[in-house]
């Protein structure tokens, strides 16, 4: 994501059900500036991409500003600008929990709980 200060916030949408629409929240322009300052500091890409999750329940986060994509899961973050893409690994799941917090005001209490659990034991 490009660190200019009036780039459009970024949506994050909570990967999590099957059959009905996720839940999805928009960062304000300082969540998006913070997002882009973690992002920043992920340090060196991986190799390749992890396999994607295909089971039920939680799967991880997808951010999206203009033309960039980031999916978060499992202890990477993958960067999508157009047919490039570069994964990350996210030292103790940190920008994953991060983006849990920043939707505190949309999701449930309960949703919240379950998500922090399935974080928690690496799922």
């Amino acid at each position: 994501m490009a660190a200019h200060p009036d780039a459009p916030a970024a949506t994050v949408t909570l990967d999590i059900y099957s059959g009905r629409p996720n839940p999805e929240w928009t960062l304000s322009q300082a969540q998006t500036l913070e997002l882009r300052r973690r992002l920043g500091s992920l340090g060196t890409p991986l190799g390749a991409a992890p396999a994607g999750a295909d089971h039920l329940g939680y799967r991880g986060f997808l951010v999206t500003a203009q033309e960039t994509e980031v999916a978060v899961a499992r202890g990477t973050a993958c960067l999508r600008q157009g047919a490039s893409v570069q994964c990350f690994r996210d030292a103790g799941r940190a920008l994953e929990r991060w983006l849990l917090e920043t939707g505190r005001g949309t999701l449930s209490a309960g949703l919240t709980q379950m998500v922090e659990g399935e974080i928690a034991k690496g799922g």
